[in-house]
């Protein structure tokens, strides 16, 4: 006998979060319920799984359109950051993404986590550099970075 279940989690071989699948009476009993796997799916869940689905493509769609604002701001300017340089033009250490980060709060007052920041060699000289920007799983902006010599 089957049982129609919701799943709660992504559960190997079954199927990914927010599915409804049709499982064993006895797995659903002894594996699925019991850790929180998944619930029955009663026409009541169901009406509240289609309704949070909704809602969570609403809040993605909204914030798809805020990270597009946010990335044209950024890619309409040049972010400028000082740094100690010797006289070849190789700094002392290195950009980091925490000061990129913080360089975008003081230009764009776009609070942005380092780790969306993707630096993939380290920035150790001055001139122009182009960053890439994960701002949503779909938008990624390209920051154009002028690393200058700080003069003492």
């Amino acid at each position: 006998m089957k049982t129609k279940l919701i799943l709660l989690s992504n559960v190997e071989g079954i199927g990914g979060k927010g599915q409804v699948v049709d499982v064993a009476e006895g797995f659903a009993r002894n594996y699925l319920l019991p850790r929180h796997f998944a619930q029955l799916a009663t026409p009541a869940t169901l009406k509240n799984l289609s309704f949070n689905l909704d809602l969570a493509d609403k809040r993605s769609a909204k914030s798809k359109a805020r990270a597009d604002e946010i990335k044209n701001l950024i890619e309409s300017k040049t972010v400028t950051i000082s740094a100690k340089a010797g006289p070849t033009g190789t700094l002392f250490g290195a950009v980091t993404s925490d000061m990129i980060s913080r360089s975008l709060k003081r230009e764009f007052n776009v609070v942005m986590d380092r780790k969306s920041i993707d630096i993939s060699d380290p920035i150790k000289n001055i001139g122009a550099h182009v960053i890439k920007i994960k701002l949503h799983h779909d938008v990624t902006a390209n920051l154009k970075l002028e690393i200058s010599k700080l003069d003492k």
